[in-house]
């Protein structure tokens, strides 16, 4: 007859909580009933005509999400999975039930504005500054690809993997989850190409939503895909 001693079975209840607890909230990232709420004058006043909330069950990591529907067909999401935040906002629409959303920026469209420069301190590398947005803050994290998907520079990090002699065409990638278009090279006379984020985004907590539907019922609002992005907040090298 196989028989357990105390020890064991206390570390077998444990384990197996620990399991139950790692699964259920598994379960709730997976999904998610966002419940409609009142709206306040406040509200109305802004051009409120839904708020959706859900908030993660006492006892978990604190998790929130709020979704607020406008009359003009604009929304806003917002996320807190502490320590760290996330945001969408876009136009919203109703089809057989369910709710779709597209967000402003696509996943693949951030737009980006080249400054051609004849500058003395020249990146001799990839003659490229490290990208930058509106307010001249450097974005380290970002990389580029140049001519063609095989050739990708760090500017921030001086640093590039594969070869060319002239820049045709640019990509710019943010961590492993948002870029922009294949943008054309217009003038080849430059000395350094800056690069610069055309929109005032903050592109690591940004949730890029296309046709993404979420099923309507009642006055709920089921969320089966969990829309946290990856996020790489240091270059990774080839």
């Amino acid at each position: 007859m196989f028989l357990i001693n105390q020890t064991d079975l206390r570390m077998l209840k444990k384990t197996f909580f620990i399991s139950l607890f790692i699964l259920s909230v598994i379960i709730v990232d997976a999904q998610r009933t966002l419940t409609k709420i009142p709206i306040t004058k406040d509200d109305e006043l802004k051009g409120v005509i839904s708020k959706y909330i859900f908030i993660v069950p006492k006892g978990y990591h604190h998790v929130e999400t709020i979704l607020t529907l406008f009359k003009n067909g604009n929304y806003e999401y917002f996320e807190a999975d502490l320590p760290q935040s996330y945001y969408s906002a876009g136009k919203w629409k109703l089809k057989n039930k369910n709710l779709i959303l597209n967000s402003d920026l696509q996943q693949n469209e951030v737009p980006i504005k080249i400054e051609y420069l004849t500058d003395s301190s020249v990146n001799k590398i990839t003659k490229i500054g490290e990208i930058q947005d509106p307010k001249y803050n450097s974005w380290a994290f970002s990389h580029v690809l140049i001519n063609n998907d095989s050739t990708i520079c760090f500017p921030a990090s001086l640093y590039c993997k594969g070869s060319y002699t002239k820049i045709d065409s640019i990509k710019v990638l943010f961590g492993d989850r948002m870029s922009s278009k294949w943008i054309k090279v217009k003038d080849d006379s430059f000395q350094k190409l800056q690069l610069i984020l055309d929109i005032d985004e903050n592109i690591m907590a940004y949730i890029p939503m296309c046709n993404k539907y979420f099923a309507i019922k009642g006055n709920s609002i089921l969320i089966n895909w969990r829309p946290l992005p990856k996020l790489l907040s240091t270059p990774v090298y080839p």
